[in-house]
């Protein structure tokens, strides 16, 4: 505990004042000429016992009410702490107090039934109202005050040094700018509202104080300033960022910041002992937020809440300055069918419309669309009923465009307090024909696979440019021609071939190898000593061994998803039939060093069922089962491939090896993206255009079939153009901000003390409360309204015990009246007089 007037407390000694008084004014014996001088003698020792307690309890009061005078002028403070009693302590004094109440009055109901005389009756009253008086207070101290004084004793025991209101500040002004502080109320953003409380706490800083500003988008290092004006100005041009990092990576940067000033002022202190080194700053740190979980990444074993505690210098001040009862309507979760698509070919745009505190109702989304870079123009909208509190689910289909790309914008119709969220982008890649060469030992063993891929593109699902070739003609077949190679059932590929399928898929090619029998001749298709030559092994996932039976059936285990394959999969809901295919019978394959299991069958000793082999810039992918005989498995369903996840397999298989598909066209803000741009012979010099209409020079080199871009933060439409002709349109892609940024629930007390630490930071909702909050942090937490409460309580008791203490008890009743005895010739009454 400190005292803001610490010389004050001399005034303790004024304490003396009432026992002196009593002392002196002690009332005087009085000599009283009676008969009966023995009776009067008797009750004059009981009045002179019930008088002392009674002077005792007045003497009590008085130096009480003189100690808490003293004590409430020297303004006394305490470490910031959670100084009210808790639920139970509460309870424990209450169940005190009511019990103390109950015997008092239970034993005063039994006294009333017996016969005493009035002055015996009122001098043991009095008895009784002394002895509960002290059991009650002393069971307090045993059940209330000590659990209550060892829950704070840490802090009472070791107060923090005493600190002085006028030392100047280094603070770090932290501000949030996630897109969740755009959110609008009475026209001010929460980014708005956090400047302007900045701004106003930022004219009561100390003389000579230093101020950081920094925000939550940037990398930059925290640099201290003794300029204001800088500091105002920086304010000023804070501005929301749709990428940013979560505030803890920020806070960390800001404790560091801090540390490091401290710890360079320190050292020029190396003349004087450490234990007399003195900081001539204090150490605060602001964080000005709407608290929503987006901003922050709460994460088990966090170190954050350690790293606070080892610096107890530190203050830590927390600025809510969010809604608890947001209103919103947002677009999220969009989603594709495809992002590659063939001219004319159809694909789907998925998005959840969500609201949160918005009553049900209709609400508009429309679609634009553009080719290109063409101007956009409307080309549909739905309007669907929106439950409260609930979301809808949106499906758009879309014919691809003629162009190299189509880009698109699903936007909500009207406006809402936070408008960052009410749009969607999306960007699909027109393709020209999949060109797909397709090997087996006779056309019959693929008539299902050639017919799925016709139906394909007749569905305007995929186009396809096939060509079927028969194994023993693969060697003089010019692969320069094809995009992917898929091998059914190959039997006995030339060692000539597998060279030649080397360099093909080295360059970028890919190659699909399923295995299985010919059972058209009745003789076996597959010869494992062709699959394991020296040139075969180069290429090959893995060393095919022997046909082996599933005795009963097995299926694929295809839990682990994390394959971008079974990803594609998995976003077309065909998993959970593919999982449950029965599969009768399969090759024994040992995985090569380079190779990854994709996927394995469900058995014990789990043998694979896909495996892949990256060689070069291209991929080789190995089925170990058929795709062509229901004597193998279902794959085909009902034996004509008509199954749409077999039809599924074909696209997605071909897809994923496909170099011309690989790439992004669709990411999220601040995350790398990888784009899929047409190789030239030349270096080409070229003009990124992005949303918030700058340009961005790029320099692609010659033969780049892709390019990564980072640091991208504004969510929309990218375009990359050459630069010397602006309408020779190269590629685009799209960015949308994250999920996460439209969920406005906001961190809770458990939340922030997890995080930070409980009695670690303090939490503020506007300027009043800053004020409060700091000064405690910086002085401790004045207790001088609690004294003064106490004061005026114990003043009270004392004036009605003063009032009452001359008070006679003859208007008491009486539990039965004593009569009245002759002494003499004289009328003696036994009522007793104070």
């Amino acid at each position: 505990m400190s005292f803001l007037h610490p010389a004050l407390l001399a005034g303790f000694a004024l304490v003396a004042v009432p026992v002196v008084l009593h002392l002196w004014m002690r009332p005087r014996p009085k000599r009283l000429m009676f008969p009966a001088l023995r009776l009067l003698q008797s009750r004059q020792r009981q009045n002179t016992r019930r008088l002392r307690l009674r002077h005792l309890w007045l003497l009590l009061l008085r130096m009480a009410v003189l100690a808490l005078m003293v004590l409430a002028l020297t303004r006394p403070t305490l470490p910031p702490a959670n100084y009210g009693l808790t639920w139970t302590e509460a309870i424990v004094a209450l169940v005190i107090l009511a019990a103390a109440a109950a015997l008092y009055f239970g034993i005063l109901h039994a006294w009333r039934r017996r016969a005493w005389p009035r002055h015996v009756w009122l001098t043991r009253r009095t008895m009784l109202r002394g002895a509960v008086g002290v059991i009650s207070a002393a069971l307090l101290l045993l059940a209330v005050a000590w659990p209550y004084q060892r829950r704070i004793a840490a802090e009472i025991v070791a107060p923090p040094s005493t600190k002085r209101a006028d030392l100047p500040v280094t603070a770090v002004y932290l501000f949030d700018t996630s897109p969740s502080m755009t959110f609008q109320r009475q026209n001010q953003t929460r980014l708005e509202v956090a400047v302007d409380l900045a701004r106003q706490h930022l004219g009561t800083l100390p003389k000579g104080s230093k101020i950081a500003v920094t925000e939550s988008a940037t990398t930059t290092p925290v640099v201290f300033s003794a300029d204001m004006t800088a500091a105002q100005n920086r304010l000023e041009g804070l501005k929301p960022q749709p990428a940013h990092r979560p505030l803890e990576d920020r806070l960390r940067s800001a404790l560091l910041a801090v540390e490091n000033d401290r710890k360079k002022l320190l050292s020029d202190q190396s003349n004087v002992a450490e234990d007399l080194q003195q900081d001539r700053f204090l150490r605060e740190i602001y964080i000005f937020t709407d608290l929503a979980r987006s901003a922050w990444e709460l994460q088990p074993g966090s170190q954050l809440r350690e790293e606070l505690a080892a610096r107890p210098w530190l203050a830590l001040y927390l600025v809510d300055v969010g809604v608890d009862d947001p209103l919103n309507v947002s677009l999220t979760d969009m989603r594709l069918s495809r992002e590659a698509v063939p001219a004319g070919g159809l694909f789907t745009v998925e998005a959840t419309l969500r609201s949160v505190g918005v009553p049900a109702g209709e609400q508009t989304v429309e679609l634009e669309l553009r080719d290109d870079g063409a101007a956009p123009v409307k080309a549909g909208q739905q309007t669907v009923q929106l439950p409260a509190n609930g979301e809808a689910l949106l499906k758009f289909p879309i014919e691809a465009g003629t162009g190299r790309y189509r880009q698109g914008e699903l936007k909500i119709v009207g406006a809402d307090p936070l408008a960052m969220d009410n749009q969607q982008f999306f960007t699909v890649r027109v393709l020209p024909a999949r060109r797909v060469l397709v090997v087996a030992d006779s056309a019959a063993d693929v008539s299902v696979w050639m017919e799925a891929m016709t139906s394909l593109g007749q569905g305007k699902r995929t186009a396809f440019a096939e060509k079927f070739v028969t194994t023993d003609k693969v060697s003089s077949v010019d692969f320069e021609d094809f995009d992917v190679v898929c091998m059914i059932n190959a039997g006995r590929p030339e060692p000539a071939a597998w060279e030649k399928l080397k360099t093909f898929v080295t360059e970028g090619g890919g190659v699909f190898i399923a295995l299985g029998a010919n059972f058209t001749d009745g003789k076996r298709g597959i010869d494992p000593t062709a699959y394991d030559s020296p040139a075969a092994q180069e290429l090959l996932p893995g060393r095919v061994l022997a046909v082996l039976p599933f005795r009963p059936a097995a299926t694929l285990d295809l839990r682990e998803r994390a394959h971008p394959l079974l990803q594609r999969f998995d976003e077309l809901g065909a998993i959970p039939i593919l999982a449950s295919t029965d599969i009768r019978r399969y090759w024994n394959v040992t995985p090569a060093a380079a190779a990854t299991v994709i996927a394995s069958y469900a058995t014990a000793n789990r043998p694979p069922a896909l495996l892949e082999r990256a060689v070069g810039q291209g991929r080789v992918l190995l089925l170990t089962t058929a795709v062509n005989s229901t004597a193998w498995n279902d794959f085909m369903g009902g034996g004509d491939g008509s199954g749409w996840t077999y039809l599924a397999w074909i696209d997605q298989v071909t897809s994923y090896l496909n170099a011309a598909a690989i790439g992004r066209s669709n990411g999220i803000v601040g995350s790398p993206i990888t784009i899929r741009i047409d190789p030239a012979p030349l270096d080409r010099n070229c003009v990124l255009r992005m949303p918030d209409l700058k340009q961005l020079p790029k320099e692609i080199p010659k033969l780049a079939d892709s390019l990564t871009l980072r640091d991208l933060t504004a969510p929309g439409q990218y375009e990359l153009v050459t630069a010397d002709d602006s309408t020779s349109f190269a590629a685009g892609f799209s960015l949308n901000l994250p999920a996460a940024e439209s969920d406005l629930t906001k961190f809770t007390t458990a939340d922030l003390d997890e995080l930070l630490g409980e009695q670690r930071y303090a939490l503020s909702r506007n300027l009043d409360d800053l004020v409060r909050s700091v000064q405690a942090g910086r002085l401790g937490q004045e207790v001088f309204g609690l004294v003064l409460a106490i004061l005026i309580a114990i003043f009270v008791m004392e004036q009605i015990a003063g009032a009452w203490f001359y008070r006679t008890d003859e208007g008491t009743a009486a539990p039965a009246a004593e009569p009245s005895r002759r002494v003499g010739s004289s009328r003696v009454t036994t009522a007793s007089r104070v």
